[in-house]
């Protein structure tokens, strides 16, 4: 039997940060797993290796190196965040992890390479709207995990299970990206066939709401898509300002909220209406009764 040689990865010693946790994820899922990975922080060892990640004050791709640490960094993005030991195994092989696929790639960029790099650099990405209240980020959970003090073998087995762990993450989100990739052409396609720019319908089946609500943000009119709900019904659902706010550019009128059947058909004066979340979506039997209900909330 025929046994691949295992790449060598080689980052650094000593404590860990998210950084190179999930670069050396993305090595991991671009080698299918056959790597090893050295932690250390003697350079001689160095020349030895397949990949250097995080040390080593070297960014070469053609070579395998991967640090940022050097005098003037390694780079920065057009909007000014700086890149990380991830954002550079990114940019250099995410978009072959995501099969070329260009909205995927980006996604992933912003979504959850460029925080991770921005922390690692000391950037700022947020500022808090109320006093000493911030968001638990991807880096705490991280650090939750780290293990109590042990020695070099503990440390070593602790990290080889945060990569893992990034592994999944990066894997799952790849998925998201890609079917959010999928979603956005039916978006397009559904806006260009729009009569009424305000109401997008949406006509294949096991449609997830909220992605598509995002995406049929990426233009200025929708207020409301129309998609099929997986108990048969069809759902008018609120499209959102942005993907990070919960405030809807159309809300259902207020008092339809709660409401349900009988006393919903009244008030909207739909026959078949079902339920209503006013911040959310509403809900009837069928496409025509969904339609209308988004139309009767944006007029």
């Amino acid at each position: 039997m025929f046994f691949k040689k295992k790449k060598k990865v080689i980052t650094h010693s000593g404590s860990y940060h998210v950084d190179e946790i999930f670069a050396c994820a993305v090595l991991s899922i671009l080698h299918n797993g056959n790597i090893k990975i050295v932690r250390t922080r003697d350079d001689k060892l160095f020349a030895s290796a397949d990949y250097v990640v995080d040390v080593g004050s070297v960014f070469d791709q053609d070579k395998g190196r991967f640090d940022h640490h050097q005098s003037g960094g390694a780079g920065k993005r057009p909007n000014g965040i700086p890149y990380a030991s991830f954002g550079l195994l990114w940019k250099a092989f995410g978009n072959t992890l995501t099969d070329n696929d260009t909205f995927a790639y980006e996604q992933i960029e912003r979504r959850l390479v460029q925080p991770i790099d921005a922390v690692d650099n000391g950037v700022d990405l947020v500022e808090s709207k109320f006093t000493n209240v911030f968001p638990y980020r991807i880096h705490e959970v991280f650090y939750a995990l780290l293990p109590p003090e042990g020695g070099d073998c503990h440390i070593y087995k602790n990290f080889l299970k945060l990569v893992y762990i990034a592994k999944k993450i990066i894997l799952k989100e790849i998925k998201e990206a890609k079917d959010q990739s999928r979603v956005k052409k039916i978006i397009e396609d559904a806006y260009s066939k729009a009569e009424d720019k305000r109401i997008l319908i949406i006509d294949e089946k096991d449609m997830h709401r909220e992605p598509a609500a995002f995406l049929a943000g990426q233009y200025k009119e929708p207020c409301f898509i129309i998609i099929h709900s997986k108990e048969g019904n069809w759902k008018a659902v609120c499209v959102r300002e942005s993907g990070i706010s919960f405030k809807n550019r159309k809300d259902f009128p207020v008092e339809w909220a709660g409401l349900r059947n009988e006393c919903l058909s009244i008030v909207s004066g739909v026959s078949d209406a079902i339920f209503c979340h006013q911040k959310l979506m509403c809900i009837a039997r069928s496409k025509e009764g969904a339609v209308q209900m988004a139309k009767n909330a944006v007029e």
